[in-house]
């Protein structure tokens, strides 16, 4: 099951309800910003409160500080063609959010609102924009029409120019804590009999839990820690699990070994070195900023030294500090 909740906009997300009390309160005193960063995680549903939130300016007859979904507004939204809502994501294959795409942000805000209210940008995967489309945004940002909002969202916003960070207002959306996403996926899949292993799978992510439950997500992911295990105790060559995973999704993997990680440094009762386990970790951030790069890192060495110093936090040397250096 994928559940799109992009196209399900029906009520606010239940752990959002402190970012939405505090966009509203701005509203109410007439300090809403130009431009906001909307960060945190991936999966826990920063797109659907950018639309969820674009809606409600947009609305007409607001009830209690959300949408009607009645007027003319909401129902332009609603199938997805009003004229002052503009969505803008990566390129299907590059993966990448080019120059001309932000460049057109101009001649959308400087044309009257068509339904005589605001004009609204949501920007998925800001992080994406290449450095040419983030110095097109900032003459948006730095000169705001009146009327006008970009929402950037954003899940590695380390990856945003400074440029561009401090002339918007940072909202930040951790994940929610595990009872409110137990509750809501209990709701959402009331016959869903291991909802415990799915948010435990999905990293505590309740967009993703939802996205994976019929999936064979969950089985390639038992797979891939068992792989791991196997690597710890010597069971299986670093090389061949290289060879494995290396057309999986690179991002993927690497979430996966960092959350493998978190649980082995949890349990303490298998790593050799808590000390090697850490600097691991770090070798983990360094290799997707290297992914995410545009530089073109090769892979296959990435996953062969990833794998191999794997392989060394479970095994006892007597000189652990010249390990992972």
């Amino acid at each position: 099951m994928v559940f799109n909740l992009h196209e399900k906009l029906e009520d606010l997300l239940p752990w959002q309800d402190s970012q939405w009390t505090y966009l509203t309160g701005q509203i109410d005193s007439g300090k809403l910003p130009h431009a906001i960063i909307l960060s945190g995680p991936s999966h826990t549903g920063k797109e659907y409160f950018a639309k969820y939130f674009a809606f409600l300016i947009l609305c007409k007859s607001p009830i209690k500080k959300m949408p009607c979904g009645q007027c003319k507004s909401c129902l332009l939204n609603k199938s997805g063609n009003h004229p002052d809502l503009k969505i803008i994501q990566p390129e299907p294959k590059s993966k990448i959010i080019n120059i001309d795409v932000i460049r057109n942000l101009e001649d959308f805000f400087s044309q009257t609102a068509q339904q005589q209210g605001w004009k609204i940008v949501v920007i998925s995967s800001a992080e994406s924009m290449n450095i040419n489309a983030s110095n097109a945004l900032l003459k948006s940002l730095e000169e705001p029409s009146l009327k006008t909002l970009i929402i950037l969202v954003c899940s590695n916003p380390v990856r945003l120019p400074i440029t561009v960070k401090s002339r918007c207002q940072q909202l930040n959306f951790p994940v929610p804590n595990e009872t409110e996403v137990s509750l809501w996926l209990n709701n959402k899949l009331p016959n869903y009999k291991k909802i415990n292993e799915l948010i435990e799978y999905a990293n505590g992510r309740p967009i993703l839990a939802m996205d994976i439950a019929d999936t064979d997500y969950i089985q390639a992911r038992r797979d891939f820690n068992k792989s791991m295990d196997g690597l710890a105790f010597n069971n299986l060559l670093p090389l061949d699990i290289a060879e494995i995973y290396k057309k999986n999704d690179p991002e993927l993997i690497i979430d996966w070994l960092y959350y493998k990680l978190a649980i082995e440094i949890k349990s303490k009762d298998n790593i050799t070195s808590l000390m090697l386990a850490f600097r691991y970790m770090d070798k983990l951030i360094q290799a997707k900023k290297w992914i995410q790069s545009t530089s073109n890192p090769n892979l296959q060495l990435i996953w062969e030294e990833l794998f191999m110093n794997w392989k060394y936090l479970f095994i006892t040397r007597k000189s652990n500090d010249s390990l992972l250096k």
